[in-house]
C-alpha cells in the first residue's frame, strides 16, 4: 500500500464530516465506523482529525461557540436580491 500526502482539503473534509455525524449525535466510534464505510476514509485518519480537533474540551468549546455567532451574525445581516451564494 502506497501513503498519499494528505491536503488541508482532505483535513477539512473529514472535519466537516465528523460535524456532520456529531449533529446526529453520534460517538467517536460511530463516526469513525460510519466514515469509514460510508465515505471509505481510514479509520486511522479520522481518528487522527478527531484528536486534533476535538482532544482539548475548551477549545472544541471556544470553536462551537464562535461557529454559533457566525452564523448567527450571518442570519441577520441583511441580503440583497441576489446574493453570490444564490443558485442561478
Amino acid at each position: 500500500m502506497q501513503a498519499r500526502k494528505v491536503s488541508t482539503s482532505d483535513i477539512q473534509l473529514v472535519q466537516n464530516l465528523i460535524e456532520r455525524c456529531l449533529q446526529m449525535y453520534l460517538s467517536q466510534r460511530e463516526v469513525i465506523a460510519t466514515l469509514q464505510s460510508q465515505a471509505k476514509i481510514e479509520p486511522g485518519f479520522t481518528g487522527l482529525v478527531w484528536q486534533v480537533r476535538y482532544a482539548n474540551p475548551a477549545l472544541y468549546c471556544c470553536s462551537m461557540v464562535s461557529s454559533v455567532l457566525l452564523e448567527l451574525s450571518d442570519a441577520r445581516r441583511p441580503r440583497s436580491r441576489w446574493h453570490a451564494t444564490d443558485k442561478l
